[in-house]
């Protein structure tokens, strides 16, 4: 019997896909696991990469995914767990981390002490002998949310995270939304509807990742739009399940409560603060264009 199916979607990260398997060889040495990784691109590369692991790991699966999107190889992924008999956990890693060596122990314990529906786990990106401007230190690229061990009311982010098999065989069927396979958001969708189904959730802040990102093309344009469309993709799902006045006020008393706030750390000669209460005020423009209904987004091409 296997304990656990570790997923990951891919698409054109060939090297990063190749230290994330390797970072997962002490969780495969412990534990009964199979390994699918999900080829968006259908690349002979990354299927040879998957392949060379496997005569090492042979519960490893390449699985192509022709149509683009990352909800539609999120989608493929789920598909496979769910032919597979009996397997009680889904795993799910981004294919731009690097997990620890107890990685899979971490998010089992925790799992089954809280009897979660749904574990997740932090993951950050490393500045190493890297300059890092000002803003980006202010940014959630380095900011990311991390919570104590144990039980929490959810978290949004799915690119470290186990899933029980009883969450995913529940009718009507979770999916990842496919109209938002280009956008990204699709996994704040996935865990705010398994939320509203009575999920229960926690976090492992030991099983934490490492994201290899490439801090030197976070230039101001690509914060400040990292930010937009984040709070246009977050108000456009909100607004599908909330209707549009609830939304529209949410993010209106943000956009004001992030203005005033940034004209105070303006006033005290604050940079840092003006400039965090500065990316706020980009995501809830970005909020308020979602929540009247303006949302394009493009980020996953």
């Amino acid at each position: 019997m296997v304990d656990a199916v570790i997923a990951i979607p891919t698409y054109r990260r060939p090297e990063g896909l190749h230290r994330l398997l390797t970072s997962l060889q002490p969780s495969l040495a412990r534990h009964r696991v199979r390994v699918i990784v999900g080829d968006n691109a259908c690349d002979a590369q990354t299927r040879g990469i998957v392949e060379a692991f496997a005569r090492h790991y042979p519960e490893t699966w390449y699985l192509p995914v022709p149509e683009r999107g990352i909800s539609q190889n999120r989608n493929a992924l789920l598909d496979a767990f769910r032919a597979m008999p009996a397997v009680p956990w889904l795993g799910m890693l981004d294919d731009d981390l690097v997990a620890p060596p107890h990685w899979l122990d971490c998010m089992l314990v925790v799992a089954q002490a809280c009897d979660a529906d749904v574990v997740g786990a932090p993951y950050v990106i490393e500045t190493g002998q890297r300059r890092v401007s000002r803003l980006v230190r202010n940014s959630i690229l380095l900011n990311r949310p991390n919570h104590a061990t144990g039980p929490i009311d959810v978290f949004y982010a799915g690119g470290n995270m186990l899933i029980a098999r009883r969450l995913l065989l529940a009718e009507p069927l979770l999916r990842f939304d496919t109209g938002l396979g280009k956008s990204g958001g699709e996994d704040w969708e996935f865990l705010t509807r398994a939320r509203s189904r009575g999920a229960r959730f926690a976090w492992s802040a030991e099983a934490l990742c490492h994201e290899d990102f490439p801090l030197e093309r976070a230039s101001a344009r690509y914060v400040f739009g990292r930010y937009y469309s984040t709070g246009n993709t977050m108000a456009h799902v909100d607004r599908a399940q909330r209707g549009r006045g609830p939304v529209l006020a949410k993010v209106t008393r943000r956009l004001i409560a992030s203005l005033l706030r940034m004209a105070v750390h303006l006033a005290r000669a604050d940079v840092d603060g003006a400039i965090r209460r500065g990316l706020d005020s980009a995501w809830a423009v970005g909020g308020l264009s979602g929540a009247l209904g303006f949302w394009k987004s493009e980020r996953y091409r």
